[in-house]
């Protein structure tokens, strides 16, 4: 099996929030609340030496997933050929526990119709050979998608010319 994951790049994340919404949009979630990628501001330091660190976070399809492991009607499972964690909606009978079990807090419950929702990388899109839709959406280019032996190898890249260039790293590995 080869992981799929994402690399989110914080140093070039602006925090538009794009991602998000395009997510939503795929996933049809036009209430608010369901959130399956979210993005995060951070801010440090003392005025006026401060960082604003912007994440973009989703699933993240771990190796032994606890939301698979306790859900009581096997609704989530862990596909076998890219690792990617996906919620059949015909199971799912929004009980909560994968939500409540899972460290990230990534499903997220729809009211609209009792079931949980959750990044599943897009694997229809990818079927038809496109990106993801938040990858596709981010106009900077702090998404990227691949297994996490590319990642690592692009991550490394990233990080040595950064530093070859004096400028601060940020990057974060999402699997």
């Amino acid at each position: 099996m080869e992981q799929l994951g994402f690399l989110v790049d914080t140093a070039r994340c602006v925090g538009c929030r794009a991602c998000e919404i395009a997510c939503k949009n795929r996933n049809t979630l036009v209430a608010p609340g369901p959130r399956p990628r979210r993005v995060t501001t951070t801010e440090e330091g003392t005025f006026p030496d401060t960082t604003v660190t912007n994440v973009s976070l989703s699933c993240m399809h771990c190796a032994d997933p606890a939301c698979v492991a306790n859900c009581p009607t096997g609704a989530l499972s862990k596909n076998e050929d890219d690792g990617v964690v996906r919620v059949d909606l015909n199971k799912c009978i929004g009980c909560k526990t994968c939500s409540q079990v899972c460290p990230f807090d990534v499903p997220q419950y729809r009211e609209e119709d009792g079931t949980h929702v959750k990044c599943d990388l897009c694997g229809d899109r990818r079927e038809m050979g496109l990106q993801p839709s938040c990858v596709q959406t981010c106009f900077n280019q702090a998404l990227t998608v691949g297994t996490m032996q590319e990642l690592e190898k692009l991550a490394e890249g990233r990080t040595r010319r950064k530093l070859d260039a004096d400028v601060e790293v940020s990057v974060i590995i999402v699997e």
